[in-house]
Parts: C-alpha cells; sequence; structure tokens
C-alpha cells in the first residue's frame, strides 16, 4: 500500500513538472503579414509579347533585343503586343535598368540604380520609350516602340536593361489597392555593345561597397552590399559570409549562396538575418568568401568592422515585426505556477521523510 501510494505521488509529480514546463512555452509570437494579390492569371494569358529584332541583333536564337551598335547610330525598335482577349485593352509600357536582388538574381524592375561612375551608363541613356502606352483592339496586335540613340563614342562593355509591358489598372482596380507590383505582365530584355568580343560575363572584380544594419521586411538583417564595378555581369560565384560579435567573439549568424550573379554596375545586397535575438550596442565584424564556378580558382576575402549605436539597437528592435509578446497574465499565471509548484514540491518532499521517519522506528521496535 505504501509503494502504491509512493508511486502516485512520483506520477501526480512528473505530470505536474510537464505541465509546468509546458506552460512555461510562450504562447504569442507577433508578425506583421501583408498579403497582395495579383490581377488574375487570365489577363496573363490574355496577352503576349514579340519583339522584332532587327539586322543588328548578334544571335537570332535569343528572342530579346541583342544589338551591335555604333557610335552615333540611331535606330527605332518594336514590339508586338497580342491581345487574345475578347475586349480592348490599355497596355503600359516602361524601360528599367538591370539590377541584382538579394537571392543574387538579375532583375529588370522599376527602381533598379546604376552605382555612380564615369564608366557606369543606364540603358535609360540611350534608349527611351516613345509608345508609353498601348490601346490593342480584341485578337490584334498592335506595336509599342522605342528610340534608341547612341553617343558619338563607343560602347565600353555590355549595357543591360529590360522593357516592361503590362496591363494598365482600371479606376476600380486602383481603388482596391492593387498596384503595378502586383499585376501580371512581361519584361523583354535588351542588351547593347558595341565590342562583339568583349565577354557579357566574367569574375574579374568585385567589392564590398557597404555593410549595414537594417530592417528589411519587419527583419533585422545586416546587409553587406557587394559592387560590380565593371560593364559586365559578374558571375557565377558563391559567397559565404558570417557576423562576428566582438563583444565576446561569437558567431550571431552565417549564410552560404551559390550560382549568384551581379548585373553591371550594381550592388548585390547580401543579407545575413539577426533573427529572433535582440540587437546589442557594440562592434562587430562582417567576413565574407567569394568564390568563382568551380572550374575557376578565384576567390576573394572580405572583412570589416562596423559599430552599432545605442540608438540604432534600439531603433532596429522596436521597429521589426518579428517580436515576442509575452502577456501580463501570462507572466501572472507563471508565477502563480512556479510558486504553487515549489510550496507542492516541498510538501512532498517534507511528507516523504516524515514517511521514511516513521518506518524506520516502527522497524526499530519489530527488532
Amino acid at each position: 500500500m505504501k509503494v502504491k501510494l509512493y508511486h502516485r505521488e512520483k506520477q501526480f509529480l512528473i505530470c505536474l513538472l510537464f505541465f509546468f514546463f509546458l506552460g512555461s512555452v510562450p504562447s504569442k509570437v507577433s508578425a506583421s503579414d501583408e498579403q497582395t494579390t495579383g490581377s488574375g492569371a487570365e489577363k496573363f494569358a490574355a496577352f503576349t509579347i514579340k519583339p522584332r529584332l532587327p539586322e543588328n541583333q548578334m544571335d537570332a536564337h535569343i528572342r530579346y533585343f541583342y544589338l551591335h551598335v555604333q557610335p552615333n547610330q540611331e535606330q527605332e525598335l518594336e514590339i508586338e503586343v497580342i491581345n487574345r482577349s475578347n475586349q480592348a485593352e490599355l497596355y503600359t509600357v516602361a524601360l528599367h535598368s538591370a539590377g541584382t536582388n538579394a537571392n543574387g538574381l538579375l532583375t529588370y524592375e522599376e527602381g533598379n540604380e546604376l552605382v555612380e561612375s564615369n564608366e557606369a551608363v543606364s540603358i535609360q541613356q540611350l534608349v527611351t520609350v516613345e509608345t508609353k502606352e498601348l490601346k490593342v483592339e480584341p485578337g490584334t496586335i498592335g506595336i509599342a516602340k522605342l528610340k534608341l540613340k547612341i553617343p558619338n563614342h563607343a560602347l565600353k562593355g555590355l549595357v543591360l536593361g529590360g522593357i516592361s509591358i503590362r496591363p494598365k489598372l482600371k479606376e476600380e482596380e486602383q481603388g482596391s489597392g492593387m498596384s503595378v507590383g502586383n499585376t501580371y505582365g512581361y519584361v523583354s530584355g535588351i542588351a547593347l555593345k558595341s565590342d562583339k568580343d568583349y565577354l557579357n560575363q566574367g569574375l574579374e572584380a568585385i567589392e564590398l561597397y557597404n555593410v549595414e544594419p537594417v530592417i528589411d521586411a519587419g527583419k533585422k538583417l545586416l546587409t553587406a552590399s557587394l559592387l560590380n564595378p565593371l560593364p559586365q555581369v559578374f558571375g557565377e560565384f558563391s559567397i559565404s559570409g558570417k557576423l562576428i560579435d566582438l563583444g565576446n567573439n561569437e558567431t550571431i549568424t552565417e549564410r552560404t549562396m551559390e550560382e549568384c550573379r551581379i548585373a553591371p554596375h550594381t550592388l548585390f545586397p547580401f543579407q545575413l538575418d539577426w533573427g529572433m535575438e535582440e540587437v546589442r550596442a557594440g562592434k562587430y565584424r562582417f567576413e565574407a568568401i567569394v568564390t568563382g564556378k568551380e572550374e575557376t580558382s578565384k576567390k576573394w576575402e572580405f572583412s570589416r568592422e562596423f559599430e552599432i549605436s545605442s540608438k540604432k539597437a534600439n531603433e532596429m528592435n522596436e521597429d521589426t515585426s518579428f517580436k515576442l509578446i509575452v502577456p501580463q497574465w501570462f507572466i501572472l499565471c507563471f508565477c502563480i505556477l512556479a510558486l504553487l509548484t515549489i510550496t507542492l514540491l516541498a510538501g512532498l518532499v517534507v511528507r516523504s521523510n516524515r514517511q521514511k521517519k516513521k518506518f524506520k522506528k516502527r522497524k526499530k521496535k519489530k527488532e
């Protein structure tokens, strides 16, 4: 009977500890969650585009503009817009420079900018959009026109960009909160160069431009911007980077990426996620190794120390959307549960000791 009682007490204690530790897990994590919606795949399928490749197209197998250009050359470029829907549609035409996103991929989006230098030439300096809006009747083909004008000197290297064509938002769609960034469309590339022998891609030079702690999409990040200073695509390469807290010489976070490329004269924002850990004021060091693809032996090593002020650390910790929120009721329940657990444990220990003493006394009397 005493053995059964002891086992019951032991089982009760184990269950109590289990629920205690279960209750110790914070129950709420708050994060902002913004969702975007497109204008519907039916609109995307309802039209197509086709560049009309001119005689100075350097590769007829490529279905975008890849043009050999000469000094003082002027040329009109045309893109067919085929409306396959059963109603007239209005399309917008825009031209963007090539950029590099945080995934190490080339993009042709609004807002892409080249890093200023004497050699950097943007696609907008050479090409202008003549047909900024184009109305196409159902089942017909419209022509979007662009004007190419080369300065009085040959281009150095490669100039890259993209021609974006998408349906124009109607008033009701604009009122619903939709934007150009979440509608469907096509992007046709455009590449210009004067020297046919100049390599479009290589692994000649890369620089660490700057290192900055930032908040991006609600996350605490360290962004290390790597610069491609040449008029050719830098790649392909892999990169391994880490963030070190110089206060305790511990690695906070690290990351490896492969098959990356950087557009000419642009920055690649290599990002390290700080995670849920709070940003502390102090000195840090960013280290990275950039390695060319396997058939090359090229390697670059970067290291840069920086300091985060108390003000900057507080701003990052406050501005992040990912915060561990511990409700007041949880703290109160935790304290009560902890007090009850300690009291019960103490009671069980005292009770167990008393039973042991009684058992010893009875044993002595029998002897």
